[in-house]
């Protein structure tokens, strides 16, 4: 075990990515995050984010999964693997065992994390993609300390921090950013649990579509895919 490795039976880097997460949009801190919570169930809303309508879509043109192994050829720069993604020339799962064969080392797995999260933000098909890929990286380490679920948490954690400026800066992004919060949400499990900070999250994203302004019939989807 690296020197630092968090303890996530204790879920504790999402305890502090859940920490910068306010769930009612008056800011009130009065209101506790459990409650918000709680409310949100008992309006039928927290339970259709657990489990999300899957939309119809168009059949992928990645190869069959059944007998995939990566070859030598297989074996793919950072660069490589982001233009696979937007390509669509995997399938998430097949990408994810070329991932553990092409990244090497720590530093590369922190910039596959940032890059991923970058194309993710390019359309919501892409975010649909790059958080099923995440979520079969999900667990995987590496023997000289590259982890990859800290650094996609933390990378989450202070990407959410700056999504109020996103949202006004750019509508398409902004949706494919709601997207992947929300896909990471249905795929990534801590213990076979879903991930406490990542539902807050996504509370927070859509408490954020409704305030002020109606939702788009975009930002619905992205909820609902």
């Amino acid at each position: 075990t690296h020197s630092d490795t968090v303890d996530y039976s204790n879920d504790s880097i999402c305890e502090n990515f859940s920490s910068n997460v306010k769930l009612n949009g008056s800011g009130d801190s009065g209101k506790s995050k459990d409650s918000s919570v709680n409310s949100m169930k008992e309006r039928g809303q927290f339970n259709s984010l657990r489990r999300p309508k899957v939309a119809q879509q168009a059949a992928l043109p990645y190869p069959p999964e059944s007998n995939f192994v990566v070859g030598l050829e297989d074996i793919l720069s950072i660069e490589q693997m982001i233009g696979a993604i937007r390509t669509l020339q995997y399938s998430p799962e097949q990408l994810a065992k070329i991932s553990k064969e092409s990244i090497v080392n720590a530093a590369d797995m922190k910039q596959f994390v940032k890059s991923v999260y970058y194309v993710a933000l390019e359309s919501l098909q892409l975010g649909i993609f790059s958080a099923r890929l995440c979520a079969c990286l999900f667990d995987y380490t590496i023997s000289d300390g590259g982890d990859f679920r800290t650094e996609l948490l933390t990378l989450l954690q202070g990407q959410f921090k700056t999504r109020a400026a996103l949202q006004l800066a750019n509508t398409d992004r902004w949706i494919a950013f709601c997207t992947y919060f929300c896909q990471l949400f249905k795929h990534c499990q801590i213990g076979g649990q879903p991930i406490k900070s990542l539902a807050i999250a996504v509370v927070e994203l859509i408490q954020s579509m409704i305030s002020d302004r109606g939702c788009s019939l975009d930002e619905i989807r992205c909820v609902e895919s």
